[in-house]
């Protein structure tokens, strides 16, 4: 079953309609998805199609099931399910269904493979780099709104606003947006120089700064944890080196 433009926009319009009711803006919605707020907005405009990891997310994080909306343009009730629908739709449009062996719905920060999880959202928003502005630029904005918004769950004195589980999803948000931005390749001197200036960006009191987390053991891929190549120096550095053509 091909998706079709119209296909596409109906999909779109279940996604916007969703990010609304949560009053979220892109680079929050999107942080939660693990995507940067350009791939929410060409979702929501129906010009590209979810991944297979988005529409886990969408299903686990929002209860949001789009693809329902092809079947149903007026489809509402995020609780019903296609599996035959949603099988046809992953095979055609990415070659694989979510029944094999697709990314488990619950990739978190101690999971083995999270750098696996991370070239995967890497490689999602190099898929969108033609249609995108500067995806360094979307990668901070989105960074910076996970941070902010983990701020809001603190007083002012560092005590805890929300419960532990919510904490720790927050957290762990802005970990990965902080991994996927500091290997982020800079295509322009422009970009490395935004780039920079941020992680040079003097941190709040009693926060660490963007350089100091690249060294942090917490922000350490869990599989590269006691084996010396967690450091995300390296990859940051390599980052910062835009290659003529």
């Amino acid at each position: 079953m091909s998706i079709t433009d119209e296909e596409k926009k109906l999909i779109g319009k279940a996604i916007a309609a969703k990010r609304a009711q949560a009053g979220q803006t892109l680079a929050v919605f999107g942080g939660a998805l693990g995507i940067t707020p350009s791939a929410v907005h060409y979702l929501e405009a129906g010009t590209t199609v979810p991944s297979t990891d988005t529409l886990v997310k969408l299903r686990r994080e929002y209860s949001l099931d789009p693809l329902m909306s092809i079947a149903n343009p007026d489809y509402r009730v995020e609780t019903a399910d296609n599996d035959a629908l949603r099988e046809a739709y992953l095979e055609d449009n990415f070659g694989t269904s979510h029944r094999g062996d697709a990314k488990p719905s619950h990739v978190h920060a101690s999971d083995a493979r999270e750098d696996d999880w991370i070239t995967q959202q890497e490689l999602h928003m190099q898929s969108i780099a033609d249609n995108s502005g500067s995806m360094v630029e979307d990668a901070i904005e989105l960074h910076a709104a996970l941070v902010a918004e983990d701020d809001k769950l603190y007083t002012a004195d560092g005590k805890p606003l929300a419960d532990k589980a919510t904490l720790d999803a927050s957290w762990r948000r802005e970990v990965k947006a902080f991994r996927i931005l500091a290997r982020m390749q800079c295509r322009t001197a422009e970009e490395a120089q935004v780039k920079l200036r941020y992680f040079l960006r003097q941190a709040e009191p009693d926060e660490y700064s963007n350089i100091e987390k690249l060294t942090l053991d917490a922000y350490v891929d869990e599989a590269d944890k006691g084996t010396g190549c967690g450091d995300l120096t390296a990859d940051f550095l390599q980052s910062l080196l835009v290659e003529r053509v």
